[in-house]
């Protein structure tokens, strides 16, 4: 039997989750738990924290699966970057759904990584930014910088709570060593992508 599509606010949004396993849970005693994903019979609790969504146990299939399920009433639209010590990550969406992963693996400072997400979101996306879609950010250095430099507009988000898509990427960042072995699952093929880029040549 299918779950029906399930609706919660997190960070004001209001959100649908339309995964088949997904099976709600009603808990007076924490309403910060949403509901649970059973998969080869182990049992994954979904909660809503400071950090948006959250799965305990963590397991990173569960976790991806989840995020490309997931829609926003307000079906956003517009190409979400963050950056930290391990690399950086680019959203990709659409019509209030992740449509594209790209995750970037770079040991650096997080400001660098910071600027180069902005700068190879802007490679990847020109056309679509032309159009008027939006790159947002939570480094106000990487905003200032990528202005200043190359001209490359980009809006701030506040940083790793109050935007959906802006802690989904904080969560693919700080967990970047376990997607990467999801990469080659041909259920992911068109959704995530590590890349490989060279800024200066």
């Amino acid at each position: 039997m299918l779950q029906q599509d399930t609706s919660y606010k997190i960070f004001g949004k209001e959100i649908k989750i339309e995964l088949p396993e997904f099976r709600e849970i009603k808990n007076d005693k924490n309403p910060y738990i949403l509901g649970e994903i059973e998969k080869e019979g182990k049992r994954y609790t979904i909660y809503q924290g400071k950090n948006g969504l959250s799965i305990v146990p963590f397991s990173p299939d569960i976790y991806l699966d989840l995020i490309l399920n997931l829609k926003t009433k307000e079906k956003d639209d517009g190409i979400f970057v963050d950056g930290n010590k391990e690399g950086f990550c680019i959203l990709d969406v659409q019509g209030g759904k992740i449509k594209k992963i790209l995750l970037y693996e770079n040991k650096s400072t997080s400001n660098k990584n910071e600027f180069l997400a902005i700068l190879y979101a802007y490679r990847i996306f020109k056309e679509e930014i032309k159009k008027g879609k939006n790159i947002f950010s939570d480094s106000k250095f990487a905003i200032d910088k990528t202005k200043k430099l190359y001209g490359i507009e980009a809006k701030k988000v506040k940083a790793h709570s109050g935007n959906l898509w802006n802690t989904i990427a904080d969560t693919l960042l700080k967990n970047i060593v376990l997607f990467k072995n999801l990469k080659n699952q041909r259920k992911y093929w068109n959704k995530l992508e590590f890349v490989k880029f060279i800024l200066w040549r």
